[in-house]
């Protein structure tokens, strides 16, 4: 029979820590992951109406240049 000490010794594994362990970090986080998707949100829909405005202007240039076309003119 083995005597305990000749037994093979298991790998320490460390205990699990929580991301952070002080609770009010995880207010803070929360809070700037909120006002961070906010601003996203916000910057998103200006965006929306800069490509619209953009797509609108490029629309109307190609109707002129089709236009141009069909009715023979050259540039």
């Amino acid at each position: 029979m083995r005597s305990p000490k000749n037994q093979p010794r298991q790998p320490l594994t460390p205990r699990p820590l929580p991301p952070s362990t002080d609770p009010w970090q995880h207010v803070f986080w929360t809070g700037a992951g909120a006002g961070f998707a906010n601003w996203n949100a916000e910057w998103e829909a200006k965006l929306r109406k800069e490509v619209d405005a953009m797509n609108a202007e490029r629309q109307a240039t190609n109707a002129r240049f089709m236009e141009s076309i069909v009715k023979g003119e050259s540039k």
